[in-house]
């Protein structure tokens, strides 16, 4: 009775490993032709996942809902485009990149040439999901995904960064862009 038991178990254990192995296997990974910081990766149990990363095993940003748009071939994906209709953001992800903004956005080059212009107050921190056309412009609460204290000699103070709980990664002004710099930061963490 015991041996069946453990028959049993090494093979259910041998069935997860070939299942594992078998989805690293089907997972079709195009880069997103509107932000080409993203790879949209579709996976071979219907699941279709958004990262910053080409390899499908890190942490991703968000999943597409289900629909016809996602369930073909690669061609499909590179036409379709990422909407707040479609985009469901992984909470677990904004986590990663609130406390990644938050031990680096003072020392990327664009933040810290914009903090210049904000000595003595709170600098917005934007995503570049739109491009403000004026200088001292203030982002949208949903495209601003903290703010950062500066002192008054226009740095930034470290570690001042406040999470904007508004933030969203997917709206009508598209998905989530930063500046390369913090592009790589994060790639540290995920």
């Amino acid at each position: 009775m015991i041996i069946a038991h453990r028959r049993v178990f090494q093979t259910a254990s041998n069935i997860a490993r070939s299942i594992v192995n078998t989805n690293k296997r089907f997972v079709s990974t195009i880069q997103y032709a509107k932000q080409d910081q993203l790879f949209i990766h579709q996976h071979d149990n219907g699941l279709t996942t958004v990262s910053f990363s080409k390899d499908p095993n890190k942490q991703y940003i968000g999943a597409l809902k289900t629909s016809d748009a996602t369930k073909g071939s690669r061609s499909d994906l590179s036409e379709f485009e990422i909407t707040p209709e479609t985009f469901v953001e992984n909470k677990d992800f904004v986590g990663i990149l609130h406390d990644t903004y938050k031990k680096h956005v003072d020392e990327d080059q664009s933040y810290i040439l914009e903090a210049m212009n904000y000595p003595g107050s709170y600098m917005a921190i934007a995503d570049y999901k739109i491009i403000l056309e004026y200088m001292n412009q203030r982002p949208e609460l949903p495209n601003t995904l903290g703010f950062v204290h500066v002192g008054e000699d226009g740095v930034m103070i470290k570690n001042s960064y406040q999470k904007n709980d508004t933030y969203t990664l997917c709206n009508i002004d598209g998905i989530i862009k930063i500046p390369e710099f913090m592009a790589e930061q994060l790639q540290k963490y995920l």
